[in-house]
Formats: structure tokens, C-alpha cells, sequence
């Protein structure tokens, strides 16, 4: 079983390639890889559900 800070920085890491897959490359002024995880998580939610939206 991966350690709590693997499965983290795992999660973090797949979150960033799917916003760059869909353009997203900062927030704000700060590059992806700057931000926490709950911050990409955020972004990811809110890209899911504009898109179940269309």
C-alpha cells in the first residue's frame, strides 16, 4: 500500500495532467505544480461539472 504523501503527490500529479490536457496551465499567477492539492481538486471538480453540464 503507498504511503498517504505517495498517494497525494500521485493524485496531484494526475490532476495537473489533465488540466494541462485541457489548456490550463496556471491559476492566477501561480503555475500548477505551485499549488495544493486542494486547490487542483477544486479546479478539476469545476471543469467535471461544466462538463456533465454540456
Amino acid at each position: 500500500m503507498a504511503k498517504p504523501v505517495q498517494r497525494a503527490e500521485t493524485r496531484k500529479k494526475c490532476l495537473i495532467d489533465y488540466l494541462l490536457a485541457r489548456g490550463i496551465f496556471k491559476m492566477g499567477d501561480k503555475q500548477l505544480y505551485m499549488l495544493p492539492l486542494s486547490d487542483l481538486e477544486k479546479e478539476y471538480n469545476q471543469l467535471r461539472n461544466e462538463k456533465e453540464r454540456a
